[in-house]
């Protein structure tokens, strides 16, 4: 008889262990979620997905032990939502679908808060509809709550750099969301540009007449890669 395996300690191990099987050893299932997804071959077979996805992401992260240790916490704060199902099949459904969702999209890889010389720029991808939030805001020292923002965007775009003529990733904002104080750059930056030339620099473009151009406070580095990890509201 063979042995079935789930994901449930992926942040430790993505070992794949025989045709159709993942990194837990059922037999040693002890939480209610765990012992659900044994018994329910549609879950299981999710659970399979859900660890090639991960492995997929974590590698696209090219050895950086950094953000890749901050990929993994999120993994295992995501297997601690997944617990809350308990043994409700529909529940944990929806967990490893949405999940899987989330891993897949590319743009994921660079979530976080990334700062320039002055300012600093945080998005996210949302993990039940995959849109990407993006907000700019001109002080880095001083919170979310505590500043005016520049623009925000709830449904920007990731092309990939092989759909790019600058061989860069990047994330389109088109018609970005401007605060009341930089309403006046509404006519001029109808579209603005996050390009990634690596894990560690992004750059921040827009049109010719849009004073958001790249350049000395254009660069922007990572400050915490934070992989957020959110529901849609």
């Amino acid at each position: 008889m063979r042995t079935r395996y789930l994901f449930a300690t992926a942040v430790l191990s993505l070992a794949m262990v025989g045709a159709g099987a993942a990194s837990f050893d059922c037999k040693k299932a002890r939480a209610e979620d765990e012992k659900a997804i044994c018994a329910n071959p549609e879950l299981s077979k999710l659970d399979e997905e859900l660890a090639q996805a991960f492995k997929s992401a974590q590698a696209a992260m090219a050895g950086d032990t950094k953000r890749i240790a901050a990929f993994r916490r999120d993994q295992a704060e995501w297997i601690k939502d997944r617990a809350r199902c308990g043994d409700t099949v529909s529940c944990l459904k929806n967990e490893y679908v949405d999940r899987i969702r989330w891993l897949q999209n590319p743009a994921q890889q660079y979530a976080g808060e990334w700062v320039s010389k002055t300012a600093k720029i945080t998005f996210h991808v949302e993990r039940d509809s995959g849109r990407i939030y993006v907000a700019l805001y001109p002080d880095k020292q001083k919170g979310a709550d505590q500043q005016d923002m520049v623009f925000m965007s709830i449904d920007a775009k990731f092309f990939p750099a092989k759909d790019n003529d600058t061989g860069e990733d990047r994330i389109v904002i088109s018609a970005p969301q401007f605060s009341r104080n930089n309403a006046a750059l509404k006519s001029t930056c109808r579209q603005i540009y996050l390009s990634f030339g690596t894990m560690e620099m992004m750059g921040l473009e827009a049109d010719e007449k849009c004073p958001l151009l790249k350049g000395q406070d254009g660069d922007f580095n990572p400050s915490t890669p934070l992989f957020i990890y959110e529901r849609s509201r």
